[in-house]
């Protein structure tokens, strides 16, 4: 899976989990930090999905570190 699509699937991802307003940007050493309004803290993944457990172990991520505060 090219980069660009990697990047297609977590801004998908995002909306699938009701991220707010998230913001990708890349680490100096190579991965994608996301950051968002309701996010408890920030989110760090691989800059290209290296196995098909990328994409579930981001799903859990973004689960546990959401905000329940409204």
């Amino acid at each position: 899976m090219s980069t660009r699509k990697w990047l297609a699937n977590i801004k998908q991802l995002l909306r699938q989990e009701g991220i707010c307003n998230p913001t990708i940007s890349l680490t100096g050493k190579g991965h994608r930090k996301i950051s968002a309004d309701n996010l408890a803290c920030d989110v760090f993944t691989a800059s290209t999905p290296s196995d098909y457990r990328a994409i579930r172990n981001l799903r859990r991520q973004l689960r546990l570190s959401k905000n329940d505060v409204i």
